[in-house]
């Protein structure tokens, strides 16, 4: 059986790496999308730099709603080496009888093929890698789902209300009287003009 764009894909249940076992449909109802990718064999290099990408991105994929998960025909307890030697932060699930690779298309005879769906909340194929680039598959599928996330907004630092006008005159009266007390201790003679601008403040007070 091949899947096309458009296809339902086929439900599973496989155990993943520490024995639970993930059904897809489930997964369908917990995210807004849902990455599955096939890969040869757990730990030989292709697949290691695959995995590895996917969990650098992690993160990304989570921020997107976006489930991910790896299956081969491994066995559990394969899945589960492979996923501790790299501490792979997904699903690895183990289909030991390559019957779902079969009904998804992804057994070539003798093995695993290395292939990608991209399904949306409804279970339904969106986009299929028949062929993959494992240096920057986890990227290039980072990217047909969207791109990054986009960063939370930092919010604006709040504007500081302006001072009243009555303080800033305030400030500025009290640095200059200061110079000129410094000025009259110094003996310097009171400007006329000064003296009659104080004795009009003091008769206010």
């Amino acid at each position: 059986m091949a899947l096309d764009v458009g296809s339902l894909a086929p439900d599973f249940a496989l155990p993943d790496q520490e024995g639970n076992y993930i059904k897809l449909g489930r997964l369908l109802e917990t995210g807004r999308a849902t990455v599955v990718y096939f890969f040869p064999a757990a730990d030989t290099p292709g697949c290691t730099m695959e995995a590895c990408g996917f969990r650098d991105a992690m993160d990304e994929f989570r921020a997107r709603g976006i489930n991910v998960v790896g299956i081969s025909a491994d066995t559990q307890p394969d899945q589960a080496a492979f996923a501790g030697k790299f501490n792979l932060n997904f699903p690895l699930l183990a289909d030991q009888g390559h019957v779902v690779c079969e009904e998804w298309g992804a057994w070539r005879g003798q093995g695993v093929g290395r292939m990608t769906f991209l399904l949306d909340e409804k279970g339904i194929v969106q986009k299929i890698y028949p062929r993959v680039d494992v240096m920057k598959h986890a990227t290039d599928v980072l990217e047909a789902l969207g791109g990054a996330a986009a960063p939370a907004p930092v919010p604006a630092p709040a504007a500081e209300a302006p001072a009243p006008i009555a303080d800033l005159v305030a400030s500025v009266a009290r640095s200059a009287l200061a110079l000129l007390l410094a000025q009259l201790d110094a003996g310097a003679p009171l400007p006329e003009d000064l003296a009659d601008l104080a004795a009009r403040v003091a008769a206010r007070r």
